[in-house]
């Protein structure tokens, strides 16, 4: 996979550029507030369809302006294409494919594949359970073309589920919280019965979205004991580094956790023809809508589905998110990006594009010189506020420098 070029206009400080890529190592240097991490944002808008800082999309139009545009050109194989996204403030985003427009974001996911590694991905291990499924959810987006309107589809259900049970808390009185009832005494019967449908639709939903987290962990989890191995390799004792994925159906703080009911439910082997780890998250979501109804209702929310998941870590038997230090997490999520960039490979038989944003800054040199030395397979673009010292990649092939001021790109010549 190979990022040619990208044309910006009026997006973020970038008024008008079109930008080329070495198919090697590109480095893009510059002060800060100069635009750096505004390319990097724009080439990841196309990976992604929003933007990796969480801001609105009308947030990343230039100031005075009414609209921005994208457009990416790349190379997969032998095969040249582009990707076009107008973003406007007061309609939706518009995408092509090549000249062809396409409805919805995810008929263009996949299609062109990075990896984004920036300073908040450092914190993977150490942020809350919506940071790791959010890098599970791009993750996945990005190898199975059908799992964005998957999660789509959920979050939809789920917002119209979480608005019924909210109209139904607003018609309990302080007696309701209290003493339990059946709700045959307090709603009408279409509301119960679509509050049933609800509930049968995201169990479906959850239980799909959760089993496909969970084969992408099954896939990854060797890749990333080879390479967190291989960072530590000089340490004086072996850490051992483990995955482990937490549905809901099973730790939600509501019910009594049982850890042999949920290593076994994550780790039903798959079937053929039937699929007995969807099923069982199927019937256990099923199970928990019909016992807590009242508690939900009570709530106004959903309180079980995938949108409650986590992904704790661990290293050598304790949860890395409270007793690693910074450095071990920082090993971690280093060692997460290039598992996930691997497991790109042996899926599509191709690398994705490396997207470094002034992350090597943040890294020591052992570090930093195992990333570069990792990653000089695939194309990578890096931003840094001073020049990489030319020892650490004068290995990596077809290396052009790139200066960044204002919002102008301009090459480096020597």
């Amino acid at each position: 996979m190979i990022c040619k070029g990208i044309k910006i206009r009026n997006f973020r400080n970038i008024e008008d550029q079109y930008i080329t890529f070495s198919p090697g190592v590109n480095v893009v240097i510059g002060l800060n507030a100069q635009g750096k991490t505004n390319l990097i944002e724009a080439i990841n808008f196309i990976t992604m369809g929003k933007s990796f800082r969480r801001v609105p999309d009308a947030d990343l139009i230039r100031y005075g302006c009414d609209s921005a545009e994208l457009e990416l050109y790349y190379k997969t194989g032998q095969y040249a294409s582009s990707i076009r996204i107008i973003i406007s403030r007061d309609r939706p985003k518009v995408i092509f494919r090549r000249k062809e427009e396409v409805p919805k974001i995810n008929k263009i996911m996949g299609l062109f594949r990075a990896v984004l590694f920036c300073p908040s991905h450092l914190s993977i291990v150490q942020a809350g359970p919506d940071v790791r499924r959010s890098w599970i959810d791009l993750f996945l987006s990005q190898s199975y073309f059908f799992y964005l309107g998957l999660l789509q589809d959920y979050n939809k259900i789920l917002k119209n589920r979480n608005a019924l049970l909210k109209a139904m808390k607003a018609r309990l009185t302080g007696y309701d919280y209290y003493h339990n009832f059946r709700l045959e005494e307090k709603f009408a019967a279409e509301d119960i019965a679509l509050l049933d449908t609800y509930s049968k639709q995201l169990a479906e939903k959850s239980a799909r979205v959760s089993d496909l987290r969970c084969r992408i962990l099954e896939r990854i989890k060797p890749i990333l004991d080879e390479f967190y191995g291989k960072i530590t390799l000089d340490y004086p004792v072996k850490e051992e580094i483990l995955m482990k994925y937490m549905p809901s159906a099973f730790v939600n703080g509501i019910e009594p956790y049982d850890a042999e009911e949920c290593e076994m439910a994550v780790n039903l082997p798959p079937d053929i023809f039937n699929n007995p780890r969807e099923n069982y998250f199927y019937n256990k979501y099923v199970s928990l809508y019909e016992r807590h109804v009242l508690k939900e209702i009570r709530m106004g929310s959903t309180c079980f589905g995938c949108h409650r998941d986590d992904i704790e870590i661990y290293l050598n038997g304790k949860e890395a998110r409270f007793f690693a230090s910074q450095g071990q997490q920082r090993t971690v999520a280093l060692a997460i990006k290039l598992a996930e960039a691997q497991l790109t490979y042996q899926m599509t038989d191709e690398f994705p594009v490396f997207l470094l944003d002034d992350v090597l800054s943040e890294l020591d040199e052992k570090r930093k010189a195992y990333v570069l030395k990792e990653i000089f397979d695939c194309q990578v673009i890096i931003t840094s506020c001073e020049r990489i010292d030319p020892e650490v990649i004068k290995q990596a092939p077809d290396i052009k420098l790139i200066h960044a001021e204002n919002g102008v790109f301009t090459t480096v010549e020597g």
